[in-house]
């Protein structure tokens, strides 16, 4: 499975890319989501340059410390999250920093993505990946391109692409 999240590439997105991906998601709330991660991401690369550091350090300070707390979110800029992220709703919504999400992937609200212990790794969504409402991912899985999570589903091993998974623990029942 391969991940290619446009962090990982170096490709820096532009702000047609960041007005894009803003219209291209439903909800309000999710589409607002994603705008203040692009952006914080967009300031963190820009911070090796002189100018851009402070903007970086307000604007870095301002998203963990105000933004996401107000909307009930944790999406840390440190993960790694592919281009065409839709997010319905994100109350509830937590992301391990290590994660890395692939291209047009859905989360919805009350989604857990995270490590099973401080130190465990954590896991990596594909491309195309729908999460239902209340599905926790857990520890150094992967998650195959395609895949369908139901809601309240509980992920702690390996999918492979394509698949639905539902339960807890999640099963892979197609």
């Amino acid at each position: 499975m391969t991940n290619d999240c446009a962090q990982d590439k170096g490709k820096e997105m532009t702000v047609k890319d960041l007005i894009k991906e803003y219209r291209g998601n439903t909800c309000p709330v999710g589409a607002l989501i994603v705008l203040h991660y692009r952006i914080g991401v967009l300031l963190r690369e820009r911070r090796s340059r002189v100018f851009w550091w402070l903007p970086s350090l307000v604007y870095r300070a301002y998203y963990a410390r105000v933004f996401c707390p107000l909307i009930g979110i944790y999406l840390p800029l440190a993960c790694s999250i592919g281009e065409g992220l839709r997010v319905f709703h994100g109350f509830g919504l937590v992301v391990h920093p290590a994660s890395r999400i692939g291209k047009n992937v859905v989360l919805r609200h009350g989604v857990t993505i995270g490590s099973k212990c401080d130190d465990g790794g954590a896991p990596v969504v594909g491309d195309g990946v729908d999460v239902g409402a209340g599905a926790i991912l857990l520890g150094e899985i992967s998650v195959g391109e395609g895949t369908h999570i139901g809601a309240g589903a509980v992920v702690t091993t390996t999918v492979p692409s394509g698949r639905v998974v539902v339960g807890n623990p999640g099963r892979v029942i197609k």
